[in-house]
Formats: C-alpha cells, sequence, structure tokens
C-alpha cells in the first residue's frame, strides 16, 4: 500500500513537474514573442519619425545658411526672413517633439515587460534581458541628446521668433527718433512688443530647459530682456516726462547693449562632448543589442516544438540605421565625412573609429542597404524592412 501511495505521488510530482514546464515554456515563449514585437514596431516607428524630419529640417537649414540672405541689412527684409526662418523651425520642432514623445512613450513599453522578461533564464533568458537592458539604456541616452537638441532648437525659437524682431522693431523706432526727438512720442507704439521685457517676471516658453543644456544662450536671452527692459523705460520715462529718471536709466541702457553680442561657436559646443559620449554610448548599446539578436537566431533559440518561431527580428534595418548613426559620430570626431562610395568601404572606413561594431560589421545583411549615396551634398541611406518589403530613407545634408 505504501509503495502504491509512493509511486502515485511521485507520478503526480512528475506531471506537476511536467504541467510547470511546459507552462514556463509557454511563458517563455510569450514573453520573447512580445519582445520580438516590440523591438521591431518601436524600432519602425521611430525611424519613420527620423526619416519624416528630414524635410522641415532641410527645409529650416537651407534658409539659415543661405549666404545671400545673411547679407540683408533693411530691418523690414530681415523681419521678414525671421519671421520665415520661424515658421520653418517650428515644423522641425513639431518632428522633434513628435520623436520626444514617441521614444518616452516606446521607453514606457519596454519598463512594463522587463519584470516578465526578467523571469526568464538560460541563454534565451539571458539573451532577452541584455535586449531590454541595452533598449532601455538607449532611451536614457536619446531622451537625453534629445533634450539638448530641442534645446537648441527652443533657444532659436525665441531668437526668431522675438529678439530679432523686436529688435529690428527698436532699430527702426530708433532711426525715426534719430531725424526728430518729436517722433519718440508720435511711434512710441511701434515698440509696443518691449513693454513684456519690463515685467522682471517674464519668461519665454523653454527658458528652463535651455539654461539647463545651454547656460550661455541662456544668459544671452536675459541680456537681451535687461537690454529691451532699460531701452522700454528710458523711451518711457522720456515720453512722460520724466526726463530725470529717463537720464538715470540710460546709464544701465548703455551697459546691457554691450553684452547683446552672440557667440554662435561658443553656444553649439555647449554640452557637445557630453552630447558625443552619449552618441557613442547609444552605438555601443545598438550594436551589442544587434550582436545578441544575431546569436539568437544562430543557436535556433527561435524554435520551439508545437509552437511558432520567433525569428522575425529586423535587426539588420537597425544596423542599417545604426552605420548611418555612426557616420555623423565619424563626422563629429574627424570633422568631416567619410568618403566612402560603397557599403562595405563605408564600414571598413567606419571601423577605423572609436567604439567598435566589429561583433556586427561581419554578420550585417548588406542587401538591406538598397541604397546608399555619397556625394558633395548629401549622404543617404534607403534601408529595406526585408520583411514587409518597404523601405526607409535617411538622408543628412553636408552643410
Amino acid at each position: 500500500m505504501n509503495t502504491i501511495k509512493i509511486r502515485n505521488l511521485l507520478l503526480l510530482f512528475l506531471v506537476l513537474l511536467a504541467l510547470l514546464f511546459v507552462g514556463y515554456k509557454y511563458f517563455e515563449w510569450k514573453t520573447i514573442s512580445d519582445l520580438s514585437n516590440l523591438y521591431n514596431t518601436t524600432w519602425v516607428s521611430e525611424f519613420k519619425i527620423v526619416s519624416n524630419t528630414y524635410a522641415p529640417a532641410h527645409d529650416f537649414f537651407s534658409k539659415f545658411t543661405n549666404s545671400e540672405e545673411t547679407q540683408v541689412t533693411d530691418p523690414d527684409k530681415i523681419i521678414a526672413r525671421t519671421t520665415d526662418l520661424n515658421n520653418s523651425l517650428a515644423l522641425y520642432i513639431n518632428s522633434e517633439e513628435g520623436y520626444r514623445d514617441l521614444i518616452s512613450s516606446n521607453n514606457q513599453k519596454y519598463l512594463t515587460l522587463k519584470p516578465f522578461v526578467s523571469l526568464l533564464f538560460g541563454e534565451r533568458g539571458k539573451i532577452a534581458k541584455n535586449i531590454v537592458n541595452d533598449q532601455l539604456n538607449y532611451y536614457h541616452n536619446e531622451i537625453a541628446n534629445n533634450k539638448h537638441s530641442l534645446a537648441s532648437d527652443y533657444f532659436f525659437a525665441i531668437l526668431f521668433g522675438n529678439i530679432i524682431i523686436d529688435y529690428q522693431n527698436l532699430t527702426k523706432y530708433d532711426g525715426k527718433a534719430q531725424i526728430s526727438t518729436a517722433n519718440f512720442s508720435k511711434n512710441f507704439g511701434d515698440i509696443s512688443s518691449l513693454e513684456k521685457y519690463a515685467d522682471n517676471s517674464f519668461k519665454f516658453d523653454n527658458e528652463d530647459l535651455i539654461k539647463q543644456e545651454y547656460p550661455t544662450a541662456y544668459q544671452k536671452i536675459q541680456n537681451y530682456k535687461k537690454y529691451f527692459s532699460s531701452y522700454y523705460k528710458v523711451v518711457k520715462d522720456y515720453v512722460n516726462g520724466d526726463t530725470e529718471t529717463a537720464a538715470y536709466e540710460y546709464q544701465a541702457l548703455k551697459e546691457s547693449a554691450s553684452d547683446i553680442g552672440i557667440d554662435f561657436n561658443t553656444i553649439f559646443n555647449e554640452g557637445k562632448s557630453i552630447s558625443l559620449e552619449n552618441s557613442k554610448s547609444t552605438l555601443q548599446l545598438v550594436s551589442d543589442q544587434a550582436s545578441n539578436i544575431k546569436q539568437f537566431k544562430t543557436n535556433k533559440l527561435y524554435k520551439y516544438p508545437l509552437l511558432a518561431d520567433i525569428s522575425t527580428w529586423k535587426e539588420d534595418l537597425v544596423l542599417c540605421q545604426m552605420y548611418d548613426f555612426k557616420m555623423s559620430i565619424y563626422k563629429d570626431i574627424s570633422s568631416k565625412y567619410p568618403d566612402a562610395k560603397n557599403v562595405p568601404d563605408l564600414i571598413k572606413q567606419l571601423s577605423t573609429m572609436s567604439p567598435s561594431t566589429d561583433n556586427v560589421d561581419n554578420t550585417f545583411d548588406k542587401s538591406t542597404v538598397l541604397k546608399f549615396v555619397n556625394n558633395d551634398k548629401q549622404i543617404q541611406f534607403v534601408c529595406k524592412d526585408k520583411y514587409t518589403k518597404s523601405s526607409i530613407t535617411f538622408t543628412t545634408d553636408k552643410l
């Protein structure tokens, strides 16, 4: 009797163990399937926004670097050009903010999946954990670099949308006043836009982010606010007949006028080294992640009995864009663009810089690159999604 009980208990234990094993394997398959789907959908959605950002970026920077337009001295023409630049910049910022919102949302999706992945073990579990951790670290870097980029955009939005226009209106008003002091009162309404600066609590949108990412740019904004405030107060007191106060405040106006020059090179270099290190870290994370996926495929870990294969991973599409990204790092480090005319030569040329992507350079499916163009004006990658047969284009203008 005892023997039968022991045998039955052992049989029950083995059945429960088998059920646990089957249950775990299904859980593992489901979790990695979800990871595969998340990996594919998030990368593709982000690439589409990056690709679509090119048009507004190209439009803005083409206008911004137009040498003929920068020679314009007439205030009205400067205002018209600045307004046009600001409208183009607004479209570019809209794309950048859309990308910010998307990567923040996708980051949250990975955070939601992470607790399930953390329960996996063995070779599959190790690879899945590496993929998730690499992606979360990628988002950490990408969100930081996006904030830095947006802070620059917001600074120029303030510059084009307010400061330059207000300064040109001031210039026009001042020119009329030089002809006749009567024009100070007659045309006082022409500088009504300066009144906001006289309010010490006035702040532009996103000033705090600019202060965090570009302290020098932030200080220039404050200098202009101080200059405009002083100018408005001096003129207002003069117009109101309080010449004594106007004369006193005029000294502050002269002092603030000496601080409004802008050295764009200093501003652009602010935080550049941090962004570069973030980008290099991002490059390493993306290549390591793709290497893990290649290993997953090579070792046929995608196969499960009675369940669908988990073999759809778009790592080659990701790597195609990675080489475009690596090219920008190459430019930041060497101050020149690579001169390779085909993909194999490009990968070889990019391999001369750190960090190394040797772990994927030899396994990357180069047929993913439908088209590679490197000429005097731009570098372009056309990357193929081999599962949907669609393509995504990434273009970099050589400014």
